[in-house]
């Protein structure tokens, strides 16, 4: 008997690995991993996805004849079988992280103070029309979710917008990728892109809380020089300023927050230790990713392209009173979003069709919605789409 049992768990043993496949994403100009690509498939109707971990290795639990390979900054790959070794090609040649040593230079925080100070003259002066094209995933270890769109975007004047205008959109073309048609289109991380970005939102408090240098391996266009920043105060929040210096504008920027910075400043301290106390939550991993591009028009910066990444890795448990399921759960998010800002456009465009607002994240707990608000949200949920299944 008990070698009968023996045998079953050899072969039970052995059936789960052969229901695994695992690997390395590479990057293929630079022979650098991949961190945080996304790895997924479905099996029989069930999504099952994994991440790449910081070598860019990767294990997937599952065995089947359709895999895909995507992540932010790279173009997707499938594959009827799984290499030991996938190579992505870069969307644009990135810039490897600087190492900075010296002395900060002098000339650098005036360059900035000037640039808060003229940011509104230089910056989204009118309201404008542009098209667009907008992506966002959700990927994790039992979900996959994406949602794709395109049409006419209103681009309100930064002056306006601290007042009472919103940005708007035409959405004419929408496409849900999903297990079914039961999800609806997402639009939660194209208000952080608009509303969040941290060009826009960069202010003397930032100077202030972060070190400066010049990198010195970086060519851009005469006059054009990039700038390096870091904490003062978190390890992982660091990034990049290119900066036109002639005329004291950014032109592209990059920013990279971690695990400590996220759980303190985004979450809040308070918040993630009542958190704790309810369901046990351990964060193990959160990176934060954003990038922003700018080009001139009429003499004025606006938005091209915009870029986010959010990775979470926790592990949590219910902890109530009364609550009877006490196991604790693991799980993985990887949610990404690009938007690019592509031709102007005209009001004409879009004549008889209503604009849709697409209003920021309201920052209270606690808070009223009016009723265009409401209206206007259960609008997004309704616009046309069409369903795609991985």
């Amino acid at each position: 008997m008990k070698k009968a049992v023996l045998v079953l768990n050899l072969l039970c043993a052995s059936l789960a690995i052969q229901a695994q496949v695992s690997g390395v994403v590479m990057d293929r100009q630079t022979m650098e991993p991949v961190v945080h690509a996304n790895v997924y498939t479905l099996q029989d109707g069930q999504f099952i996805g994994c991440m790449t971990d910081w070598q860019g290795h990767f294990t997937l639990a599952a065995k089947t004849q359709r895999y895909t390979v995507s992540h932010l900054n790279y173009h997707r790959r499938t594959f009827t079988e799984l290499p030991d070794t996938v190579y992505l090609e870069p969307k644009e040649n990135s810039t490897p992280e600087v190492v900075i040593t010296g002395k900060e230079p002098a000339w650098i925080r005036p360059k900035l103070r000037q640039f808060v100070k003229m940011k509104e003259q230089n910056y989204q002066t009118r309201d404008l029309y542009r098209t667009y094209s907008y992506e966002t995933s959700n990927i994790g270890d039992s979900t996959g979710y994406a949602f794709a769109s395109e049409g006419t975007i209103l681009l309100p004047s930064l002056r306006h917008l601290r007042k009472d205008s919103v940005y708007q959109v035409d959405a004419p073309r929408n496409v849900i990728t999903y297990k079914d048609s039961t999800a609806g289109p997402d639009w939660s991380l194209l208000k952080t892109l608009l509303y969040d970005n941290f060009v826009t939102g960069m202010d003397n408090k930032f100077i202030r809380q972060h070190r400066f240098a010049f990198n010195p391996h970086y060519h851009g266009a005469d006059g054009v020089v990039q700038i390096v920043f870091w904490s003062n105060k978190y390890d992982r929040d660091r990034g990049t300023l290119d900066l036109d210096t002639a005329r004291c504008v950014i032109l592209a920027a990059t920013r990279s927050t971690g695990m400590t910075y996220n759980r303190n400043e985004r979450m809040g301290r308070l918040f993630y230790w009542a958190y704790r106390q309810a369901r046990d939550l351990e964060i193990s991993e959160w990176t934060v990713d954003n990038a922003i591009t700018f080009t001139s028009q009429n003499g004025t910066l606006v938005p091209a392209s915009f870029g986010f990444r959010n990775v979470e890795k926790w592990s949590m448990r219910n902890k109530l009173r009364g609550s009877r399921d006490t196991t604790r759960h693991e799980t993985f998010s990887n949610k990404e979003a690009a938007l690019h800002l592509k031709t102007p456009a005209e009001a004409t465009n879009i004549t008889g069709r209503p604009l849709l607002d697409i209003a920021p994240h309201p920052h209270a707990v606690i808070y009223v919605e009016s009723k265009r608000a409401a209206k206007m949200r259960e609008a997004l949920q309704n616009v046309p789409r069409t369903y795609r299944s991985f």
